[in-house]
């Protein structure tokens, strides 16, 4: 949506800004660590509980192609 320009500029205000757990390195380092796959597949099992829950185009295409948020 533009509000942010990378996944790194995120991770930092959750971090700094919402006591995220520095260890994790913020929301989108922890989700390339847990891998993609494993989110897609989560969120795919959780989706019948409703919209918020179902995978999203980027999730999708990130799982697809092995990619992380940060590009690894």
């Amino acid at each position: 949506d533009g509000i942010v320009a990378t996944a790194t500029e995120v991770d930092l205000a959750l971090v700094y800004g919402l006591g995220f757990p520095p260890f994790r390195g913020g929301i989108f380092r922890w989700a390339d660590a847990t891998g993609a796959k494993a989110l897609l597949a989560a969120a795919e099992k959780h989706a019948s509980l409703g919209a918020l829950y179902a995978p999203t185009e980027q999730l999708k295409g990130l799982a697809a192609s092995g990619k992380g948020f940060h590009g690894e």
